[in-house]
């Protein structure tokens, strides 16, 4: 099963049936990084991104200023938006694998 980061309900229903489970990313592969790894980068950054002073390091990609973040999801940690994001990726792992559609010039 192919599933979207944003209708990954169908992931916990995979696994209930024991089907293979993939996520498909349709963005940049820095895009889809911060996606995984929010989780974590929510446990480690106790401000707002935005007023985060040091460089935010997602891993495999070069390091991010909070203010740089995409402002729709990301910018507001008390907002409805971001925690509806980071429940989503929280279920990421419940994936057997993930599928990502890039090319070099795309993450340049």
């Amino acid at each position: 099963m192919v599933v979207d980061p944003f209708a990954n309900q169908a992931l916990e229903i995979a696994k209930e049936f024991n089907l293979l489970s993939f996520l498909y990313f349709p963005v940049s592969s820095m895009t889809s990084s911060l996606h995984l790894y929010l989780p974590i980068l929510d446990q480690q950054v106790s401000s707002q991104y935005i007023d985060h002073t040091d460089p935010i390091q997602i891993p495999g990609c070069i390091p991010i200023r909070g203010q740089d973040l995409p402002p729709t999801f990301f910018q507001d940690r008390f907002s409805i938006a971001y925690e509806i994001v980071l429940r989503q990726t929280k279920r990421f792992p419940l994936a057997d694998g993930v599928l990502i559609n890039s090319f070099s010039e795309m993450e340049e």
